[in-house]
Parts: C-alpha cells; sequence; structure tokens
C-alpha cells in the first residue's frame, strides 16, 4: 500500500499535481456535489482539460502559436471561437471551439457537428494510466 502511494505521488508530481495544490483545492470543497457534481471542481477540470487539447490542435494545425505571427504568405489564421456545450457520461461541459479563416480546422477531440463525447471520460483514464 506505502509502495503505491508513493507511486501515485511520484505520477502526480510528474505532472505538476503538488500536494498543495491538491491541498487548496480541497479547502474549496465542503461537499461530495462540490467535487463531483454538474459543476464540481472534476467537471470544471475537465473542461480545462478539453480547452487546452483545442488549443493545442489549433497550433499544431496552423503551425504558430496564440498571439505569434504567422509565417509570411500564410493566408489561414485563428478567427475566433464558437461556444459549445459538449456532453460526456459525467455530465455537460462547455468549452470554447477556435475556428480559423478557411474552415479547415476539424478537431479531433471534438469533431464539427459532434455534441456527445462518449468514452472521454475512459480515455483520459487511459491516459493516465498509461503515463504509469
Amino acid at each position: 500500500m506505502k509502495a503505491m502511494k508513493t507511486k501515485q505521488k511520484e505520477l502526480l508530481a510528474k505532472h505538476g499535481i503538488t500536494e498543495g495544490l491538491i491541498d487548496l483545492m480541497m479547502n474549496q470543497i465542503q461537499d461530495a456535489g462540490d467535487l463531483f457534481g454538474p459543476e464540481g471542481a472534476l467537471q470544471q477540470l475537465k473542461g480545462a482539460l478539453m480547452q487546452r487539447m483545442l488549443e493545442a490542435e489549433m497550433q499544431a494545425h496552423l503551425g504558430y502559436d496564440k498571439h505569434e505571427q504567422a509565417a509570411d504568405g500564410q493566408s489561414n489564421r485563428r478567427n475566433g471561437t464558437t461556444q459549445k456545450t459538449v456532453q460526456t457520461e459525467s455530465g455537460s461541459t462547455r468549452v470554447t471551439i477556435p475556428r480559423d479563416r478557411d474552415g479547415s480546422f476539424e478537431p479531433a477531440l471534438i469533431p464539427k457537428h459532434r455534441r456527445r463525447l462518449e468514452g472521454f471520460d475512459q480515455a483520459v483514464c487511459c491516459l493516465y494510466t498509461a503515463a504509469e
């Protein structure tokens, strides 16, 4: 059991999740609803994770970071965002989908015209355990 806790702490630290961060989150939680509820901390964390992944997809698609200049001659650039509510196994999450000028950005995480992400929670768990 002790070896398991040590391994878990090492994994969390590897991803920048410190005991202090967990303590900070736990100080804000009064009951199970604050953690697991529709507006709970885990749902908010999931939304933030999706947002980061979408931004990374757009960066890879365009070849430059947000707020950077596009390469000379590149006509396709960021062109605002669209709000979308996505349903997962554990509830709904509101995300902002980045857009590009020529409409060629097709997010792999949340494909166009899809609002239900089945398997997202499981995929995150699998990525977490694969990192072990």
